[in-house]
């Protein structure tokens, strides 16, 4: 038997030796026929293999060197017609990514875009971070563990007692000294029936659990609108401070118009400080709109930790149209999350006084009971007993207690059901106040549109007649006034519009929803 194993490792041993020789010279051979072929190319195309780019065009893909690119090489030309294919795609590409004609830089700009976060993502992180929310977060872990606390009350108890010791006692019939003595108990108990107390006080914690829920809802819904409200007005802080800069270089380009006028002798120094005086308020407009964008970014980093630049706009930011606004109808604003918590908890105190009016009922329970006892009041030996048992406890009076607590409990009733009331009278207006600046904003927006196109107009009209001799530098600074002002409110209108948009989400608690699909 021995010889036999050690003539199957001896085998095996043989086995794996042939494979490791196969495979090393096989990595040889492959090793010889790369440097042949590495020998054989010639330095100018090793020179151009090592310029080389490769561009993707569907699943195609086309190769170009860097010396097929360079215009002022006359071989490179000969090259491109002959390749009209990679010709026309190097064009292709360059028409439509502006610069870049490679596909590195094409991987650079997905990565920077990757960087980007998205709002919904801010919302989302905003949220798991935000002390309001684990506040309430922990609130409505609270009361889920006292709906769980309720229902132990319907499961039966076991209680169980060990005692043991020394023991002596003396009589005058007997005396024992220092004897081992033992007790052991163990009851079960279950509640049979109390007249629907313990549902009651079930119903009543659900209800406070949902309330939990609707609260913390409604506190995501808030940080929500904060977060929306904050990111809307960096957007319109950025796009004002861009208006402002190119108000600031029609007026620069004016102002040199008119030095060189007074140098000329056509215009008067008078005429230079006007100029200068627009220029100073122009560039004192752009500081008060910096100022306002850094307190927009100041205001958003506090809400989310997260730089506004580092954020991509939303496609769906400013809604395109305001005539179906958010879908939201008067009648289903008792989804507000607020006001639902408001209608559980006057619900919850309704079940707790229903299960007071019957704290005075009668309890049916079931008990059993066992007991072991060893040497009890002297040397007695061992006594067992066991009980099973239906018994019932009440309460015939307790001095009134019952009848002030139903009295407390009802007045927290009627507290609940004015809340709700002043509330829901509060969401009601305000949804109405929204509605009426969404339906109006459309027809403004319209004619701001026109005004901010009017402007435009005439600015171009103006400076074309300048340059005739027929207008002056003063009437284009004016022209250029109002086209400033009607797109600064023009700016601000529409952002204007989309916060009344999203606090009309707000009210009716679908906010949180409708950010986690913007992108």
């Amino acid at each position: 038997m021995a010889k036999g194993n050690q003539y199957l490792r001896n085998r095996s041993f043989c086995i794996i030796m042939l494979l490791c020789c196969a495979f090393v010279t096989t990595s040889c051979a492959n090793l010889k026929k790369d440097q042949l072929k590495t020998s054989s190319i010639s330095p100018e195309q090793s020179q151009k293999q090592n310029n080389h780019v490769s561009l993707g065009y569907g699943n195609a893909n086309i190769d170009l060197s860097e010396s097929e690119l360079d215009h002022s090489d006359t071989n490179s030309k000969k090259e491109k017609k002959k390749n009209r294919t990679s010709w026309q795609f190097w064009k292709k590409d360059k028409t439509k990514t502006g610069s870049i004609s490679s596909s590195q830089n094409s991987d650079d700009l997905s990565t920077s875009n990757a960087n980007a976060f998205t709002l919904a993502f801010v919302v989302k992180k905003a949220l798991s971070n935000n002390p309001d929310v684990i506040v309430a977060s922990a609130q409505t872990a609270e009361a889920l563990a006292g709906v769980k606390i309720a229902k132990t009350a319907n499961r039966p108890s076991v209680d169980l007692s060990v005692l043991s010791g020394v023991e002596s006692t003396y009589s005058e019939t007997s005396k024992s000294n220092n004897i081992q003595r033992d007790e052991i108990n163990i009851q079960v108990r279950k509640t049979l029936y109390d007249f629907g107390q313990n549902d009651l006080n079930i119903d009543r914690r659900k209800a406070l659990l949902n309330s939990a829920r609707n609260r913390e809802l409604d506190t995501k819904e808030q940080i929500a609108l904060e977060i929306t409200e904050a990111y809307l007005d960096f957007l319109k802080q950025s796009e004002l401070v861009d208006l402002a800069k190119e108000n600031i270089k029609v007026h620069t380009e004016i102002a040199k118009l008119v030095r060189l006028s007074e140098q000329g002798g056509n215009s008067t120094v008078a005429d230079v400080k006007r100029v200068e005086t627009r220029l100073d308020s122009a560039n004192s407009a752009k500081v008060n709109n910096e100022n306002s964008l850094k307190d927009s970014i100041a205001a958003f980093k506090r809400l989310t930790d997260v730089e506004p630049k580092k954020i991509k706009k939303p496609r769906n930011i400013i809604p395109k149209s305001t005539s179906a606004l958010s879908g939201v109808k008067t009648n289903s604003l008792k989804n507000n999350p607020k006001l639902k918590s408001l209608h559980l908890d006057a619900l919850s105190l309704e079940k707790q006084l229903n299960k007071q009016t019957r704290t005075l009922y009668p309890k049916i329970y079931a008990l059993g009971e066992a007991n072991y006892k060893s040497n009890i009041s002297g040397d007695t030996g061992v006594n067992k007993d066991y009980r099973a048992m239906i018994g019932m406890s009440w309460k015939l009076y307790d001095g009134g207690k019952s009848e002030h607590v139903a009295e407390q409990i009802q007045s927290r009733i009627l507290e609940a059901d004015a809340k709700y009331r002043k509330l829901y009278t509060e969401l009601i207006e305000n949804m109405e106040n929204t509605k009426q600046e969404l339906s109006s904003g459309s027809e403004k927006r319209e004619f701001l549109n026109s005004s901010v196109n009017s402007a435009r107009k005439v600015m171009s009209l103006y400076r074309k007649q300048f340059k005739a001799g027929e207008r002056s530098a003063f009437e284009i600074l004016d022209a250029q006034r109002d086209l400033y002002a009607a797109e600064q409110e023009l700016k601000n209108h529409s952002y204007q519009n989309a916060a009344a948009y999203y606090r009309e989400l707000r009210i009716a608690g679908k906010l949180v929803a409708t950010q986690l699909e913007l992108r």
